[in-house]
């Protein structure tokens, strides 16, 4: 029997899938509106979860579609800063995320690991792209950006990986869980799109533009972009150390090709190598406990 949770979650997926395979922002808000439906029909979001998922929407129409006075643009900025930041980080009341796996040993040494699908999460990305972004529809366009990056790419695996098990936040473990397939359609899905559209898309493009010399804006707008992911996280002081460096990489990705596909690309191959040949989530030790 199917779970009633799946529905609405489905709704988001193929919202999220078809303004890239389909090239249809009209079908995607459809199918988030059906989403959105279901889950307060099933009680999984309230209406004071929906307020704050409203205001965020309506933010980010604004912002990313309406000519406004600076001081409209700034307030248009806080909103959906300040939303974002409370879906990310499930810190909006009323909001009943699905987990799908409980408190699985992944790797030994490490903290049991549990799987959700966070709707919070996965409207940030999916709102953002609906109201802002223009996807790659063609798969020449996607070859081209990824091979512009293919050093980023090269570099941060290596960068990443050494650095990872250099602070002892993860060591080798080569396996194949039983988890992997849903784990790589939420994470690519959700995590990947939703992170890299909010502290990329919006967070460093906005900095970047809002600095008149673009030789220093490009920097300032990478590292402080990638500070504010870094502080989304939670861990000990090696693993944010990891979060930053990655950051700078998945940020970089973005600054170098214009295209929010390659930092989410990169974003989600550093997360596969890690959960195939690592081990994961972190090391037990890590954590001081």
């Amino acid at each position: 029997m199917i779970d009633d949770n799946f529905f609405p979650y489905f709704f988001i997926f193929f919202a999220i899938y078809s303004i890239w395979l389909l090239d249809n922002k009209i079908l995607s808000i459809l199918l988030t509106v059906i989403a959105v439906i279901l889950l307060l029909i099933i009680e999984l979001v309230s209406l004071e979860s929906m307020a704050i998922i409203g205001l965020f929407s309506i933010g980010c129409y604004l912002y990313f579609n309406k000519p406004m006075p600076k001081i409209g643009k700034l307030f248009a900025w806080v909103i959906v800063f300040v939303t974002g930041y409370m879906m990310l980080k499930h810190m909006v009341p009323g909001i009943q995320n699905w987990r799908l796996v409980d408190n699985e040993e992944v790797s030994a040494n490490v903290y049991n690991y549990s799987l959700w699908i966070n709707i919070d999460t996965a409207l940030v990305g999916l709102i953002i792209f609906i109201c802002g972004l223009d996807p790659i529809t063609h798969f020449k366009d996607l070859k081209e950006a990824l091979w512009k990056a293919k050093y980023v790419f090269a570099g941060a695996i290596v960068v990443i990986l050494v650095t990872a098990l250099s602070l002892g936040v993860v060591a080798p473990d080569t396996k194949l869980p039983s988890l992997w397939m849903l784990w790589i359609l939420t994470n690519l899905t959700i995590v990947c799109v939703s992170e890299e559209a909010f502290h990329r898309f919006f967070v460093l493009n906005s900095i970047q533009s809002a600095i008149p010399d673009k030789k220093i804006g490009a920097p300032i707008a990478l590292v402080a972009s990638t500070t504010i992911f870094t502080l989304m996280h939670s861990g000990p002081i090696s693993y944010l150390i990891v979060v930053f460096i990655a950051g700078l990489f998945y940020g970089y990705a973005y600054q170098l090709t214009k295209r929010i596909e390659a930092s989410i690309l990169l974003h989600f191959l550093v997360n596969l190598i890690h959960f195939l040949f690592f081990t994961y989530p972190m090391l037990r030790v890590d954590y001081g406990m």
